[in-house]
């Protein structure tokens, strides 16, 4: 019995999605609620995107949005398409420390 359960291969893991993070910046009147309004709106469309509470600045309208790698560019694209607010996306990076040294040097 021992031996028939060491000859069962390991289930496979499957790799995890890599991270992408995504600097913008809001340009107009728009609050914060409304980012996250567009953002569930574009989340419902199939595509993974979460707004990174800790790095948004809501007085200067700057932050980090983040996703996996094979959606960035979709968001990206979503972002500059649409007519609700103006958003502006500064840069894509891989991780937060990156993105907060390239894109908000003067925060």
């Amino acid at each position: 019995m021992v031996a028939e359960t060491m000859m069962m291969a390991a289930p496979r893991k499957f790799p995890k999605a890599r991270k992408r993070y995504i600097a913008f910046r809001i340009e107009g009147e728009a609050s914060r609620k409304e980012l996250e309004l567009l953002l569930r709106q574009i989340t419902q469309s199939g595509v993974s995107v979460k707004l990174v509470a800790e790095r948004y600045d809501e007085h200067r309208k700057m932050g980090l949005l983040k996703t996996g790698h094979k959606d960035a560019i979709k968001i990206r694209e979503m972002l500059a398409n649409q007519a609700q607010i103006t958003i502006k996306t500064m840069g894509t990076s891989g991780t937060i420390k990156t993105a907060v040294r390239k894109y908000f040097k003067n925060i």
